[in-house]
């Protein structure tokens, strides 16, 4: 299901739950938008690899702006990481 943005160009207050193909998919429609999805999913499978299962995406990237400057992101510190 698309993303529904609100009149301000944000989503809805809360989580909206997206696999990495919906995220490509409702998230990357300008190149903008595109070239930076290309830098989180390089994030995305290097936490991966540490077992990290949840990851936050918000700022303007998680808005209907065309071009926006970067993505916020932070990861779910109660997932299990590998450990020396």
């Amino acid at each position: 299901m698309a993303l529904i943005y609100q009149p301000n160009g944000n989503l809805p207050a809360g989580i909206h739950i997206l696999t990495i193909d919906q995220l490509k998919i409702d998230l990357g429609f300008t190149k903008k938008r595109r070239d930076l999805i290309v830098g989180l999913l390089e994030a995305i499978k290097d936490l991966k690899a540490c077992n990290c299962t949840k990851l936050y995406v918000d700022g303007s990237f998680a808005s209907n702006c065309d071009h926006p400057n970067d993505y916020d992101a932070c990861y779910d510190v109660s997932t299990p990481f590998l450990r020396q």
